[in-house]
């Protein structure tokens, strides 16, 4: 069996993290021939003078000769890619690139695959993808999206319209949130079924076989801090604050202000939080992989200039009966941010897992 995934492909953990996921467990428990559509992206290829023509610009050229700051900028690129390329080399790429930002895929990959998937991640904001029929030339029975995220509480009618083409296209429909839940099943008839994000069906030791120690690792006690969002003086502060409480120091990962963030990719990601006494981030896979290795962790809002995205946030931490780890920067507090997990988390995930393997079995007949 043949099943090619269609997903988000970018420069973020989760991205990576939960496409290796998904084909990973296709691969294990299916028994599949798994590809990755390879979307346009110039961190696909090694910072070489070749691939460097195919994806710079005449302007980009002159910047590199006659401007310092490019020169080095490019540089750090080239080491900050080594970790992402290396990463790549577990996630199978179609040769065929799409090479779009939104709308449907090449009619002519239909032949070549069983099935198509589409998920998971936020594979359906429609803020960011205007078209998200990406199967529209593809025989619907082929078809399907597994977790797949508006990454929004709702949707305009613009949007509404183009999204109830999309999923009328699919033979299953699986979303990530119950907010998702909501949205699609006012779109369609058929019936839409809330899914885990592809990360929690693999398990620690398996994550722990792709993670990689970063060269410049802190040997003591550390708290991850993890944000995509923008990050004030004031919470930057209050962070250090709750770490120096904890008798940790804080290891600020993937981000140009600290020192560490060009030895991260999502193998160094993993080790991290892995290996951190606990975590604070914005990101909803900073939280995912806080549980999957039982790290103590606290949610916070993401400040940044886009529509609330917490209803991702809000499933899984309901799901798992963690609500109160979501809060406000002010409430961060030093004797609550350690605890320990409760036993019924192994039991959720065991029963998220079994409900995975039914849809896709439902799916693959």
């Amino acid at each position: 069996m043949k099943v090619a995934i269609f997903t988000i492909i970018g420069r973020g953990p989760g991205t990576k993290l939960q496409n290796y996921a998904l084909q990973t467990y296709l691969e294990n428990v299916f028994d599949a021939e798994v590809k990755t559509i390879r979307r346009r992206g110039y961190y696909y290829y090694p910072l070489t003078f070749r691939n460097s023509i195919r994806n710079f610009s005449i302007k980009d050229f002159v910047r590199y000769i006659i401007k310092k700051s490019f020169r080095i900028g490019v540089e750090d690129e080239k080491r900050i890619q080594g970790n992402w390329l290396d990463f790549d080399y577990n996630i199978n790429y179609t040769d065929y690139i799409y090479k779009r930002n939104s709308g449907a895929i090449d009619a002519k990959l239909n032949n070549k695959f069983d099935y198509f998937i589409v998920g998971s991640d936020q594979v359906w904001n429609c803020n960011w993808y205007p078209d998200i029929n990406y199967f529209k030339h593809i025989d619907s029975k082929k078809c399907l999206s597994y977790a797949a995220s508006f990454g929004v509480y709702d949707i305009n009618q613009e949007q509404a319209d183009n999204a109830r083409e999309a999923l009328n296209h699919l033979k299953g429909i699986s979303v990530r949130e119950d907010a998702g839940v909501k949205i699609a099943e006012q779109l369609t008839n058929k019936p839409v079924v809330r899914n885990i994000d592809p990360t929690f069906l693999l398990d620690r030791e398996n994550w722990k076989k792709v993670a990689k120690k970063p060269k410049n690792d802190i040997d003591k006690n550390y708290i991850v801090a993890f944000f995509l969002g923008n990050i004030s003086k004031e919470r930057h502060d209050r962070i250090e604050k709750l770490a120096k409480e904890n008798d940790c120091e804080v290891m600020w990962i993937m981000r140009k202000e600290y020192p560490l963030w060009e030895d991260f990719g999502p193998a160094e990601f993993l080790y991290s939080i892995s290996h951190a006494k606990g975590v604070v981030t914005d990101s909803f896979h900073g939280t995912v992989f806080s549980i999957i290795f039982r790290k103590p962790f606290y949610s916070l809002n993401r400040d940044q200039n886009l529509q609330n995205m917490n209803s991702r946030l809000d499933t899984v931490l309901n799901l798992f009966s963690l609500q109160d780890r979501h809060v406000l920067d002010e409430n961060m507090s030093a004797n609550d941010f350690l605890f320990t997990y409760s036993a019924s988390i192994d039991n959720v995930i065991k029963k998220e897992r079994e409900s995975a393997k039914k849809y896709f079995e439902r799916m693959f007949r």
